[in-house]
């Protein structure tokens, strides 16, 4: 083993608990079944039932105290156990349909931050349509902007290349031209660029009875899930307290939480923190990665999440809870905020 391997994976052991932690906030996004059908990049933002069960278990087994985000100040100030909180972002339907049993079964509770846009299926979800209709193209061509593209996607690989190009195109577009430039983007290749959002997304009557259910809690993620550093103060208020309403209005209940959508540090600041808090959440979770902390107790509207995605292995997540990835990643900020 090299010397500076053997420094490392020494230091990080004896480092571990200087980087524990009092908890983490997990990020999910949607709860799936598994397939034999060919997919397209965005199985990294799925979980199938199983391994939701399995994430569970994990934490049940090893005593950890899976808590709502209500409970996060709490647990952060107290001498509690370890905890971990379950987040999901958007507004998926599959939360509701498999991913509730799951968390009934063993009495977890957890939260599913609704983009509002996505029951109003006022949005497109690009990154599905997208996927849908390369899977059902040997070739793709199509204007974006003022430049033509064409993709050859006869192959799994190809599809695959395609996505990861068109994505690029899409997402070095400003958001606020995404709707329009979709739209004539794809409209000759599917009737409705909504279709897929309806198909994909909670409804409000199905909002309003997770609302009710004493493991759910229901927080907000804006209007049309834009990156806040594009908008003006006055666009975010709109897109974060207009959110926060409107779902008020549907489930009849206070909305306590919020997450901003691409909350990685370069669309999310102080500027658009401050607004955030300014609008009376009690938390706010961003897409930074990190562990908590006591002293996030006085960041509450910058709180750092784990994604789970298919690198998250269980073993990996086990060095995560007892410090010794944080310490092996060798964070400059073992305090993850802003």
């Amino acid at each position: 083993m090299p010397l500076r391997q053997f420094i490392k994976k020494n230091l990080s052991a004896l480092l571990a608990p200087y980087y524990k932690g009092k908890g983490h906030i997990l990020m999910l996004h949607r709860v799936v079944e598994r397939t034999a059908d060919l997919r397209i990049h965005n199985p990294v933002n799925e979980i199938f039932t199983d391994e939701l069960e399995a994430l569970i278990r994990f934490y049940k087994t090893k005593g950890i105290d899976i808590i709502s985000l209500n409970q996060v100040p709490e647990y952060l100030h107290a001498k509690k156990k370890f905890f971990v909180v379950f987040t999901f972002d958007d507004g998926y339907k599959d939360n509701l349909r498999l991913g509730l049993p799951v968390f009934e079964k063993y009495n977890a509770p957890f939260t599913i931050y609704v983009c509002t846009g996505f029951p109003d299926a006022n949005i497109c979800i690009w990154w599905y349509l997208l996927e849908n209709v390369l899977l059902h193209s040997t070739h793709l061509s199509f204007q974006w902007e003022d430049k033509k593209f064409n993709f050859q996607c006869k192959t799994a690989e190809e599809k695959e290349l395609a996505f990861n190009e068109i994505r690029r195109v899409i997402i070095s577009t400003p958001m606020l031209k995404h709707e329009e430039y979709l739209q004539k983007a794809f409209s000759s290749h599917t009737e409705n660029i909504y279709h897929i959002t309806q198909e994909l997304s909670l409804t409000w009557s199905e909002i309003k009875t997770l609302a009710k259910h004493p493991l759910v809690s229901i927080g907000a993620h804006t209007q049309r899930h834009l990156a806040l550093n594009q908008l003006t103060e006055k666009e975010i208020i709109e897109e974060c307290e207009g959110s926060k309403k409107l779902i008020e209005n549907y489930i009849d209940q206070t909305v306590k939480h919020f997450s901003y959508p691409f909350g990685s540090k370069h669309e999310i600041n102080r500027r658009e923190h401050d607004i955030v808090k300014a609008l009376g959440f009690k938390t706010a979770t961003t897409t930074r990665l990190g562990t908590l902390f006591s002293a996030h107790q006085h960041h509450l509207h910058a709180l750092p999440r784990i994604p789970v995605n298919p690198s998250l292995s269980l073993t990996k997540l086990q060095s995560i809870v007892n410090g010794h990835e944080n310490a092996k990643r060798g964070l400059i900020k073992r305090i993850v905020t802003l």
